[in-house]
């Protein structure tokens, strides 16, 4: 998931910063217009998708942070004190490692070890901690799954077959826009309204 999600933010970022402006800037000639142009349409639909991928990035960053907080608070070899080489401190590494990749799903698992760890037959605290982690593991899961069915990871993986082709999808993208904006001035220079498909 780390992957997927690293290739779509440079996607998104490359995307949103090249196709950006000119969306942007037909936009506000649209707004002078009753109709807009039918064929830009769904290449400006794709940019609110761009910045949403910056926003759940954030939010499993923000997640990634929480936890590894929380589980730090409870092993740090510091804060037990006599165990500064021995178990906690192995886990306290493992967990470092984890966060330091920015792996949910190797913190989450270093998580469970440490939870099952500190059961010790007190099957009572073990059902409410359980479904702290199954809690956990659906909320990466379900995040992996909206990468993978996102409208977005389908516009990088058209332009990653496009680049293997041998052609520029978001240049191709940009000069649809660059068509439709120079529509709109010729229209707005000339006063006339033009037929809207």
């Amino acid at each position: 998931m780390l992957q997927l999600e690293c290739q779509l933010a440079g996607f998104s970022e490359e995307y949103y910063g090249a196709v950006g402006p000119w969306a942007e800037y037909l936009a506000a000639l649209e707004a002078q217009f009753e109709a807009p142009v039918a064929d830009y349409k769904d290449d400006v639909e794709t940019l609110p998708l761009a910045l949403a991928q910056r926003e759940l990035k954030t939010a499993r960053e923000t997640e990634l942070k929480a936890r590894y907080r929380t589980l730090a608070k409870e092993i740090h070899p510091d804060r037990l004190a006599g165990d500064a080489t021995g178990e906690m401190a192995e886990k306290m590494h493992a967990v470092n490692d984890a966060y330091g990749r920015g792996d949910l799903a190797a913190l989450l698992k270093c998580e469970a070890e440490i939870l099952m760890g500190q059961l010790c037959g007190d099957w009572s605290a073990a059902e409410c901690y359980l479904r702290d982690i199954e809690r956990a593991v659906e909320t990466y899961a379900a995040g992996y799954r909206a990468l993978l069915n996102s409208p977005l990871n389908h516009l990088m993986l058209r332009s990653l077959a496009a680049k293997s082709e041998g052609w520029d999808w978001i240049g191709t993208v940009i000069g649809r826009l660059q068509r439709a904006v120079a529509t709109r001035e010729e229209t707005l220079r000339g006063g006339a309204e033009i037929a809207v498909a």
